[in-house]
């Protein structure tokens, strides 16, 4: 099952993960990879079938907004190369590899992306002292309205949705989420230890007297999914898990600045990584908001 294979998946890569050539290269799979994925959306192609104008891309992902999560993650990777290497050949490579990626989010038209893109980007600037590049983000928004005001009206619609309470208050999809997580907060209600079992949370609902006839939505929210299904004893460890990985990074970035008197290019890369990777973290504990991530890959 899924969950199995990415425990195994998270175990597996801390034994074949012993060296820093290992971790590169673990690295550039993975930015190569999110690349290999997006570049079908880039170039308007989905399995052989076009791609319009305003259509929602989802690739090997196999649904819009996990791709989406997915290209904000192989984006970093892709920086943290370009940012560590000294190589002509290999920014290059990596630098193509992250306009992949952002083409990529893009193309899914996923509100969480963005806000994980965005997110994601002041962090950085606020950890790595650039706090004074935000003047280039002017031009860049500036471009971005340009893109936009061109764009169709389904992805025009889309991003209205996320500033307007309107369109919000009749967008069926935003209130199909909402309906799901009530019952969410339900079902974890009923049983808060051990929740109402893995994949098994529609059958509840319909169950239940008033869930007779509920149109079925996705809970587009990782949290309130674990503790809907696995309760307390799958939820716990899961933030137990990102807490614990968000400190290890802290903890390396920090200790690596204290020593950057010592000039040492080796500490300085490891501090790139650790920055680029807790940035990749940080845009997976936000989307994990909006849409089940705690089962994919990029996150693990």
């Amino acid at each position: 099952s899924t969950p199995l294979s990415l425990v195994a998946y998270y175990f597996l890569l801390t034994f074949a993960v012993r060296r820093r050539e290992d971790f590169v290269l673990l690295l550039c799979a993975l930015a190569i990879g999110g690349a290999i994925t997006a570049l079908p959306a880039v170039g308007g192609l989905e399995q052989g079938v076009g791609t319009g104008p305003g259509q929602r891309f989802a690739a090997l992902s196999g649904q819009e907004n996990r791709f989406g999560a997915d290209m904000t993650v192989c984006m970093m990777f892709a920086l943290a190369v370009f940012f560590t290497t000294r190589s002509v050949v290999a920014r290059g490579v990596a630098g193509a590899c992250a306009l992949a990626a952002l083409g990529g989010i893009g193309l899914s038209l996923s509100r969480a992306a963005f806000l994980s893109l965005a997110v994601m980007w002041v962090f950085w600037l606020w950890r790595s002292g650039r706090v004074g590049a935000i003047r280039w983000a002017i031009p860049a928004m500036a471009l971005g309205l340009g893109v936009l005001l061109m764009a169709p009206e389904s992805v025009t619609y889309r991003i209205r949705t996320a500033v307007d309470p309107s369109l919000r208050a009749r967008d069926e999809s935003i209130q199909g989420r909402f309906v799901m997580g009530v019952w969410a907060a339900k079902a974890f209600a009923s049983n808060p230890v051990l929740g109402v079992g893995a994949f098994r949370f529609t059958h509840w609902v319909h169950q239940q007297p008033e869930g007779r006839g509920v149109p079925f939505h996705t809970i587009h929210n990782a949290y309130l999914s674990l503790a809907a299904e696995k309760g307390l004893f799958g939820l716990i460890p899961f933030l137990i898990l990102l807490g614990m990985t968000w400190i290890d990074y802290t903890k390396c970035w920090r200790a690596i600045k204290m020593r950057r008197l010592l000039r040492d290019p080796t500490l300085e890369r490891y501090a790139t990584y650790a920055l680029f990777l807790q940035a990749a973290l940080l845009g997976r504990i936000v989307s994990a908001g909006f849409h089940q991530t705690h089962n994919s890959k990029t996150l693990w």
